[in-house]
């Protein structure tokens, strides 16, 4: 990191910003004699002190109500800070931090945006403008946790009611310091600042500030947050090339900051409802049951109970499991009815041209010289796989992409192959982290089973290659709650699990050998001209020695799979 940008980050982390606090006043509180606003505060730039309010400042023409309330971003679904933040923190801090939430999805992200905000803090949840953050950023918003657990931040009254901090507010001031010697390995100092008035929200603040809300410091010309529109912006479907799915363009994309755009799918779209079915269908024809004390299973709990930063309710429910198959212990994890809560489409135009480039070409090869010319029949040997649902996962069509205006078409068209030929949606499912690191670049076949680092960091367990599923049952088995991390937890109140829904070009797959296990075969060594390897499931071939109970998919190639969709879901209730 340059000079510059250190000094940059250093203010953004400074800057505060007396919106985000109106906002939740406006959404949480009740006006009345005594209601205390005298006690609200927040944090803003230095600069935002400096303007006062007149004709043509702007202020009246912003648009409060399209803006994603800090309300609505931490009611958004939520996850724990990484593992390495909170072991830190309690180490550092004499409070727990298992509770705290981190918001990075979508919603929170606008929220940010539309704030001004790179990340900021309300009580026990961080909310943040980009899918990641620099671990000093984590630092320092989560000693904001710290210090309004311990009591009222500071601010001054800026003649409307709501008390206002600025850069030199000795609670941002020891934030920003301990964020830096943290980053560092250092301790904090945690001697909190003195007399302090007023509860309220802390952030940091991104480059461009918004709407005259906090402005950097010197000369610089306020920039207006961009506002989320429907439809593909320009220059992402620019980027994205020939042929995009239809639905794309009825969505509100936001900018990742991480080479890809994503956009929540609103609930009662043809899309949503189509994966609501698939997931439906999936538990009616295709239930999984965990073998009893599955060693994959086992072996995963014990190394939970081996992390110091276990939360109590963490550790019950894994030595709870280690009783699985014992006297008095808990059946194995089954799949069940999934309730969507939230539905995540991305668009990575890299990933998506290097799919859509593939599928191209796979479709060209199945059109052949035939005595009539030209001929394409779009059958291939994908058409032999017993579909755990019935019939091929294509979402009904609802998911269909279409050439793009401007591209130019042949005069004559060979016979036509149907678009999805050798292509349907899989399952994937893998923990959060790696999730966010396959919509930045894609699946990593090579890392499935690594013993994981923090520059290769493992993708997942059963071995080398991706593997997917037709179905979302055996993957619920697998992945349980991020906050209690039972597999069979159904409480509301905890934080929704995710699955990834990719599309995929299964093209020509090698079928897995009678007698052999499947995993013989990766994605190295499958024959020339197979794109993948099936698993077909012992309730459809119940005499393939080398089969597991579910349709398996291994890809050779992770250009041949796109991570389209994450789901977010809770475990029905029985």
């Amino acid at each position: 990191m340059s000079e510059r940008e250190a000094r940059v980050l250093s203010l953004q982390r400074l800057a505060g910003n007396a919106a985000v606090s109106r906002a939740i006043d406006e959404a949480r509180h009740q006006h009345g004699p005594g209601c205390g606003h005298a006690d609200t505060s927040v944090q803003r730039s230095a600069d935002s002190e400096l303007h006062e309010h007149g004709p043509g400042c702007g202020h009246g023409e912003t648009t409060v109500q399209r803006r994603v309330s800090p309300g609505d971003a931490i009611a958004s679904p939520g996850k724990p800070l990484p593992a390495r933040i909170v072991e830190r923190m309690e180490q550092e801090y004499p409070m727990k931090f298992g509770h705290v939430r981190l918001h990075d999805n979508p919603v929170a992200q606008r929220s940010a945006a539309d704030h001004g905000a790179l990340a900021y803090t309300t009580g026990s949840h961080i909310v943040s403008g980009r899918s990641s953050l620099d671990d000093e950023t984590l630092y320092h918003e989560a000693g904001h946790v710290w210090q309004q657990a311990m009591g009222k931040v500071a601010g001054t009254d800026d003649g409307t009611g709501t008390k206002v901090s600025s850069p030199g507010d000795p609670f941002e001031v020891k934030a920003t310091e301990n964020g830096r010697r943290m980053a560092r390995g250092e301790s904090p100092d945690l001697a909190l600042p003195g007399s302090a008035a007023g509860g309220g929200v802390q952030r940091a603040a991104v480059e461009a500030p918004a709407e005259h809300v906090q402005r950097a410091p010197g000369n610089a010309a306020p920039q207006a947050t961009s506002q989320p529109q429907v439809g593909l912006p320009p220059d992402l479907n620019a980027a994205l090339g020939r042929e995009v799915p239809d639905y794309w363009n009825d969505l509100q994309w936001t900018d990742s900051g991480q080479g890809y755009h994503t956009a929540i799918l609103p609930r009662g779209h043809r899309v949503w409802n189509a994966i609501e079915d698939y997931a439906r269908l999936s538990q009616e024809r295709a239930p999984v049951t965990a073998p009893k004390g599955e060693a994959t299973r086992m072996a995963a709990s014990q190394s939970r109970l081996a992390d110091p930063t276990i939360t109590g309710e963490q550790r019950a429910s894994h030595t709870r499991r280690l009783q699985e198959g014992k006297p008095g212990g808990p059946p194995p994890p089954s799949s069940a009815r999934m309730d969507i809560v939230e539905i995540v489409v991305c668009a990575n135009p890299t990933l998506w041209q290097k799919y859509t480039t593939n599928r191209q070409m796979f479709h060209q090869s199945m059109v052949t010289h035939g005595k009539q010319g030209l001929e394409a029949s779009g059958r291939d040997r994908s058409d032999r796989i017993p579909w755990a649902t019935g019939s091929r996962p294509d979402l009904g069509g609802a998911a269909s992409t279409s050439i793009q205006p401007g591209y130019q078409r042949p005069d004559q068209l060979p016979p036509s192959v149907p678009q999805g030929a050798g292509e349907a949606f899989f399952w994937h499912g893998t923990g959060t982290h790696i999730m966010d690191l396959i919509d930045k670049g894609g699946p990593a076949p090579e890392r499935g089973s690594n013993k994981g680092t923090a520059d290769k960091p493992r993708y997942g367990v059963l071995g080398q290659g991706t593997y997917v599923a037709d179905n979302a049952s055996k993957a619920q088995t697998y992945f349980a709650c991020p906050q209690c991390e039972d597999p069979e937890c159904v409480d509301a109140t905890h934080p929704p699990r995710q699955l990834m829904l990719m599309r995929g070009l299964i093209g020509s797959p090698e079928f897995a050998h009678l007698g052999q296990n499947r995993r013989a075969e990766d994605h190295k060594t499958l024959k020339d001209g197979r794109t993948s390897l099936v698993s077909p499931g012992l309730k459809k071939n119940p005499v393939r020695l080398g089969a597991t109970g579910t349709n398996e998919f291994l890809i050779k190639d992770k250009s041949l799979l796109y991570p389209e969709i994450r789901v977010h879901y809770r475990r029905a209730a029985p």
